[in-house]
């Protein structure tokens, strides 16, 4: 028996490709909108949201949220973006739409965003990546642009990919737990083998935020505009 485990597919054409092979398959966080497949997702909106609430909760604000251009069908981006919403809303604020920025999802559509951001008034004292590839970019502009990080602005990214330990600053990232994720469509491939006509089923893997050079510490500083929980969260540092 055969069948296909896919990841990281972010348009409906290469969906429909491998759909296409009509063989049982696993889609990791791709576009499954509409799709009748086993999938495994990160939890794409509880990782961003707790981001976005980290900078929220240590920094003066705004915080500016940078995602993919594309927007539908629904996707992870998309996912990411709610819970930067989310987080806004928890804190009782409304999201500042000159702070919400859309580019593509690779190292020069971060360096590109980046130009906008610096024409931003005031500059965002943090910004939350829907992908690593574009913080490294944003991060190349902002050197350039004599823009300190992160005393100046804090940069968390979303993927947990090697290239976040590339760069100095390192970046703060929103990691998914890759290993368990393959783990879990191997079980989900394993299941559909066996029973064919069973229904798709998806699986949602916590993330975990591992923070790094790119952002300030927790309480360093704190809001002044901004609501404040009476609990904050502890937040776990690289290599612990």
């Amino acid at each position: 028996a055969m069948g296909v485990i896919a990841m990281s597919l972010d348009s409906p054409e290469m969906i429909e490709e491998v759909v296409s092979l009509q063989l049982p398959t696993v889609f990791i966080d791709s576009v499954t909108d509409g799709v009748h497949a086993d999938a495994v997702h990160s939890t794409n909106r509880e990782g961003m949201k707790e981001a976005t609430r980290y900078l929220l909760e240590n920094t003066s604000g705004p915080v500016a949220f940078v995602g993919s251009l594309t927007r539908y069908p629904p996707n992870p981006h998309t996912e990411r973006y709610e819970g930067f919403v989310e987080a806004y809303n928890e804190f009782g604020c409304e999201v500042p739409d000159e702070y919400v920025l859309f580019t593509g999802i690779h190292v020069n559509g971060g360096r590109d965003i980046a130009r906008r951001i610096l024409n931003l008034s005031p500059l965002p004292a943090g910004i939350v990546c829907s992908d690593d590839r574009v913080a490294m970019g944003i991060l190349d502009v902002l050197r350039d642009a004599g823009v300190s990080v992160p005393d100046q602005t804090s940069v968390i990214a979303f993927g947990g990919t090697i290239i976040t330990l590339m760069v100095i600053p390192t970046i703060s990232t929103v990691s998914p737990n890759r290993l368990l994720m393959g783990e879990e469509a191997v079980h989900l491939l394993e299941k559909r083998l066996r029973q064919p006509g069973r229904r798709p089923r998806t699986v949602r893997v916590p993330t975990r935020l591992i923070l790094r050079g790119s952002s300030v510490p927790a309480h360093r500083r704190r809001p002044t505009a901004l609501p404040i929980p009476a609990q904050s969260p502890t937040y776990p540092l690289a290599g612990q």
